[in-house]
């Protein structure tokens, strides 16, 4: 997934893209496989794991959609 998206980039880079909206997209990947793969376990540190990762999901989804809009 990394050297895909890493190629991504570059091509995007190259052809004198905007690279910032495919990097935003492969934040939002990387952020929903961390979900995915959330097993969460007794405590208060497993909440706030996954309350971490729910701000962030929504922070990268928000300037996505806001960068996504501007144009």
């Amino acid at each position: 997934f990394i050297l895909v998206e890493l190629f991504r980039i570059a091509l995007a880079y190259m052809h004198h893209n905007n690279v910032v909206p495919t990097v935003l997209e492969a934040a939002l990947v990387a952020i929903a496989r961390k979900f995915v793969m959330f097993e969460p376990s007794t405590g208060p540190a497993s909440l706030m794991y996954a309350g971490a990762l729910a701000v962030l999901l929504i922070t990268v989804a928000v300037s996505w959609y806001l960068l996504v809009r501007s144009k």
